[in-house]
């Protein structure tokens, strides 16, 4: 496979990734009843959309052209079944984290890849963007178990 079809993959997988995280956090905004961490999902959830963009200029200007983005889906093998189940990732209980940590790692490689640095530089400035993220998300679960600080 050549280094533009890879890279060409790597940004479509970017762009259900992002897709993916925007319609969670929107989802997770319309059922939470906390304002504070309901605007912070409401937040991150246009992030997500601003990053999508991103992705989707970075493919045009590779030649490629811009797939409709994908939910994410889940493959899971039932013993019992004997087969393989598919779930689209707004189904399960997934964690936000984890789903952050995997776009900051794949904004890194497309910012090592990228044969523009421009385009590399904004990528990276994503990824930072993507660890704000999950220290929100840190602060949400950490909010939720109680634990507070002292006042300053």
């Amino acid at each position: 496979m050549g280094e533009s079809k890879s890279l060409s993959i790597q940004l479509v997988n970017q762009l259900n990734i992002e897709y993916t995280l925007a319609h969670l956090y929107k989802e997770r905004a319309g059922q939470e009843r906390d304002p504070i961490i309901k605007v912070l999902y409401v937040m991150i959830a246009n992030d997500s959309l601003n990053h999508l963009d991103l992705v989707k200029y970075a493919i045009n200007m590779i030649g490629g052209e811009v797939p409709k983005p994908t939910l994410m889906k889940v493959s899971g093998y039932d013993p019992s079944a004997m087969k393989t189940e598919e779930s689209l990732i707004n189904e399960i209980d997934i964690g936000l984290e984890e789903m952050e940590a995997a776009s900051m790692v794949h904004f890194g490689v497309l910012a090592e890849k990228f044969y523009d640095a421009r385009y590399s530089d904004l990528f990276r400035a994503v990824q930072e963007d993507e660890a704000v993220h999950q220290k929100i998300l840190r602060a949400i679960r950490s909010h939720r178990k109680g634990k507070t600080r002292e006042p300053v």
